[in-house]
């Protein structure tokens, strides 16, 4: 295998990973969705989505977790290897 296969074989591993992460965001509820798109697509900041959802830091850092978690869990129920 040479560089440039696998820079291509990188390329489709990437398009893999991003396919199953709007696969799991689709069935995500709207909040947890909402939240994880301010977080890591956005790249908003705690404070900045505090903000946006009216929320202390306290309950924006667990509603992250729990989206986190749950995000998860859907990802294992639909891509795990023994499933």
């Amino acid at each position: 295998m040479d560089l440039e296969d696998d820079g291509m074989l990188d390329a489709e591993i990437m398009e893999t990973n991003v396919f199953r992460l709007k696969q799991v965001l689709g069935l995500m509820n709207v909040e947890d969705k909402s939240i994880l798109m301010m977080k890591y697509q956005d790249d908003l900041s705690i404070k900045e989505i505090c903000d946006v959802m009216e929320k202390t830091e306290s309950a924006v850092k667990m509603k992250i977790l729990r989206a986190k978690e749950r995000f998860l869990k859907i990802y294992q129920e639909n891509y795990s290897r023994s499933g």
